[in-house]
């Protein structure tokens, strides 16, 4: 929730910077020149920004995927996952607490 409201905020600012400068300012790319609205100008910077912000989440989430399969894999096949050792009346939820004399 907290987040929504951030991003609710930060929206609301650029939209206000965004009216504010609504003048034509030239835009120079390469041998072309275009007068275009400052607005128009600051939504596409922003609207750019949030789209590599999010390839690159998207990209980050698909290497802990692919690491956190073959993590999972290689303790399948040695043996040692987590989930192997534990005995058929214990879950993962319900562990024992040491013993005094274990301490």
């Amino acid at each position: 929730m907290f987040i929504l409201v951030l991003a609710l905020i930060c929206a609301l600012l650029i939209a206000v910077f965004s009216l504010q400068n609504a003048a034509p300012v030239p835009i120079h790319l390469g041998w072309l020149t275009a007068q275009i609205p400052l607005v128009i100008v600051i939504l596409v910077a922003v609207l750019a920004g949030a789209l590599i912000v999010l390839l690159l989440a998207i990209w980050r989430e698909f290497q802990m995927k692919k690491k956190r399969k073959a993590l999972t894999a290689a303790a399948e096949t040695c043996g040692c996952h987590p989930v192997a050792e534990q005995t058929a009346d214990q879950t993962p939820d319900q562990e024992k607490p040491p013993s005094p004399t274990e301490l």
